[in-house]
C-alpha cells in the first residue's frame, strides 16, 4: 500500500520552524520569500506537496491568504477525525502549555465542567497526545487526553423494576433532577460515562434521562471501551476521509453559490441588459463588481476542489478497503483481550 503520510491532500498544520525558516514564492528562489517569524504557532492548510531536490515542499494558506511554499521540519500536523463525544475529568487538571503559544486563554475547567465535550482532532506534542476540544462547535485548545471520558455507546436492558428506582436527569451535568412524572414500560441503557458513574438512558421508546450507575453494575460492567490504540497510518487516513469529506462539502457550497449569483444575475437583466436602475445605482454597482470578484475567486476554488476529488477518488476506495481491515483487525484483537481477561479470573 502507497505511504498514506506522503500523499497529497489538505492537511491541517501548526507552525513550528526554527526562526529564519523561509516561505517562498518561489522554491529556491528567495525573491520575495518571507520568513517564518511571523506566521509561528499559527494554524495553517496545505493546498497542494511538490518534491524538489528530495526535499517536500508544501504550499501554504493562512486564513484566507496564499503565503508560499515551504518545506515542514518541525510543525505538527493535526490529525483529524469525525466527532467524538467526552466528558471532562477534573482530576488536578493543568492546561497545556501549548494553548498559550497558540493564543488561546481561557477558564477551561469552568468552560468544561458538567458539559458533553466534542473531541474531533488530536496532535502530539512534546511525547503527549492531547486532544481538540470543542464546546458547541468553537475550538477550546489542545487538551491531555488523561483529563477525558470518551462516552461508550451500549444497547442494555434495565429491568422496570431496578430502573424506577433511580432519580432521572435530563442534562449530564446531573445537578438537578427532573420533575417530570415517568411512567415506566420499558428502558434501555444507550451510553455510558464509566469513570464519571453515569449514563443515559432511553424510556418508552422515546425519552432519554440521565442517572447514576450505583446499583446498576450488574447491567455496566461487561460494558468496555475498546483499548485498541490507534497505529499512525490509521490516524493518517481517518484525517485523509475526514479532509475528502470537508473538501465534499466545501465544493457543493461553491457550485450553491454559484447557482445563486447567476439566478440573481437573471432575475436582474431585462431584455437582455441590466436595469436601468442598477446601471444607474453606484452602489449596486459596486456591490455586482464585488460579487463578480467573488464569484471569480469561487470558481478557481471549485476547479482546485474538483481536481482534488477526481484525483483522490480511485484511491479512496482502496483506503476504504483498507479501513475495514483495520475496523476487522481491532475487532480480532477486543475479542483476544475479552478472552484473556475472561481466562485470568
Amino acid at each position: 500500500m502507497e505511504n498514506i503520510k506522503s500523499y497529497d491532500y489538505p492537511k491541517q498544520i501548526i507552525l513550528n520552524e526554527e526562526d529564519g525558516t523561509k516561505i517562498y514564492k518561489k522554491i529556491g528562489n528567495d525573491e520575495n520569500s518571507v520568513e517564518v517569524d511571523d506566521y509561528q504557532w499559527q494554524v495553517v492548510s496545505t493546498i497542494t506537496d511538490k518534491i524538489d531536490n528530495q526535499n517536500v515542499f508544501s504550499l501554504i494558506q493562512h486564513e484566507d491568504s496564499q503565503l508560499g511554499w515551504i518545506s515542514f521540519k518541525n510543525s505538527i500536523q493535526i490529525f483529524r477525525f469525525e466527532p467524538e463525544i467526552s466528558r471532562f475529568i477534573d482530576d488536578e487538571f493543568e492546561a497545556n502549555k501549548i494553548n498559550e503559544k497558540l493564543g488561546i486563554n481561557k477558564d477551561f475547567r469552568t468552560h468544561f465542567t458538567g458539559k458533553l465535550l466534542s473531541i474531533k482532532s488530536e496532535i502530539l506534542y512534546e511525547g503527549n497526545r492531547l486532544l481538540g476540544i470543542f464546546v458547541k462547535d468553537k475550538f477550546f485548545g489542545f487538551h491531555d487526553e488523561k483529563y477525558f471520558e470518551k462516552l461508550i455507546n451500549c444497547n442494555i436492558s434495565i429491568p422496570k423494576d431496578i430502573i424506577s428506582q433511580k432519580e432521572f436527569y435530563k442534562t449530564s451535568k446531573m445537578s438537578e433532577a427532573s420533575n417530570e412524572e415517568v411512567i415506566l414500560t420499558e428502558a434501555v441503557m444507550i451510553s455510558i460515562f464509566k469513570k464519571s458513574n453515569i449514563g443515559k438512558v432511553k424510556v418508552n421508546s422515546k425519552e432519554y434521562y440521565w442517572v447514576y450507575l450505583d446499583g446498576l453494575e450488574e447491567y455496566t460492567e461487561q460494558i468496555q471501551e475498546s483499548s485498541v490504540s490507534k497505529s499512525n497510518e490509521q490516524k493518517q487516513i481517518d484525517d485523509l476521509f475526514y479532509a475528502v469529506k470537508k473538501e465534499r462539502q466545501h465544493s457543493k457550497e461553491i457550485v450553491k453559490t454559484v447557482l445563486s449569483f447567476k439566478e440573481y444575475m437573471k432575475s436582474r437583466k431585462v431584455n437582455g441588459t441590466l436595469d436601468y436602475d442598477i446601471a444607474s445605482n453606484n452602489e449596486l454597482r459596486k456591490e455586482l463588481d464585488n460579487l463578480k470578484i467573488k464569484i471569480e475567486k469561487l470558481n478557481k476554488n471549485l476547479k482546485l476542489s474538483e481536481t482534488r476529488l477526481e484525483q483522490q477518488r480511485d484511491y479512496n476506495k482502496r483506503l476504504e478497503a483498507q479501513k475495514d481491515k483495520y475496523k476487522d483487525r481491532m475487532t480480532l484483537l477486543e475479542e483476544k483481550f475479552r478472552k484473556l481477561k475472561e481466562k485470568a479470573k
